[in-house]
């Protein structure tokens, strides 16, 4: 079985394994309209609820009236009552699909230039899909949270170094987490994101810098 990793900016993954559909932070706002070939998802999964994030125009193009929604509390007031709430230390299985809530949040001292994620208002997720963990990062500073959690196959780390880590941040994140397979960049902003890659060199941390729309699969 393979599982197909396709990204949109800022921070949208379109997952599709074999049994599951999953779509993290669908959101229309740093990219032209996504193509016509999506997925419906059968799981989305926002991780906070600024609209690069939580968008009803993004989410419509993959929700349909089976689709699970999880997210913290306050996408509700954005996405509607189908929403299911999530906390950072959470687990749960939703469409054949293991997910784990984690921590993201910026911190006085990280890279980020805007402290704009309080802890406890954003989350990253972990998800197995197919036996694939793969860690989408939210929007976060570098953070110890990160030590904890366990095998990752592939890491989505956020390189923008305004409301998140910088890409140099990100590279010690992801020397940190080891991810078996790839890191992959996401949230650019106006960060050169082939910065991530020149930052992991050396370090035996496979990168994998996709472009918008652009698809990997995982075998």
């Amino acid at each position: 079985m393979s599982v197909t990793l396709r990204w949109f900016p800022n921070s949208w993954f379109e997952i599709v394994g074999h049994e599951a559909v999953v779509d993290i932070d669908p959101a229309i706002f740093h990219h032209p309209e996504p193509p016509d070939d999506l997925a419906p998802a059968d799981l989305v999964l926002v991780t906070h609820n600024h609209p690069d994030h939580c968008d009803v125009r993004g989410a419509s193009k993959v929700m349909s009236a089976k689709t699970l929604v999880y997210a913290p509390r306050a996408c509700s007031q954005i996405l509607g009552d189908a929403v299911q709430p999530v906390l950072a230390g959470g687990e749960f299985d939703a469409a054949g699909v293991h997910v784990r809530v984690v921590d993201a949040y910026n911190t006085s001292d990280g890279t980020s230039t805007i402290k704009a994620h309080e802890k406890g208002e954003c989350v990253g997720y972990v998800i197995s899909v197919d036996g694939v963990r793969i860690y989408h990062a939210g929007d976060t500073d570098f953070i110890a949270e990160m030590m904890d959690l366990g095998d990752i196959d592939v890491a989505m780390l956020p390189v923008g170094g305004t409301y998140t880590m910088n890409a140099e941040d990100a590279a010690r994140a992801a020397v940190a987490i080891q991810p078996r397979l790839y890191a992959i960049p996401m949230h650019p902003r106006d960060t050169d994101i082939e910065a991530f890659g020149r930052a992991l060199e050396g370090t035996g941390v496979r990168v994998v810098t996709l472009k918008p729309g652009e698809r990997i699969t995982i075998e």
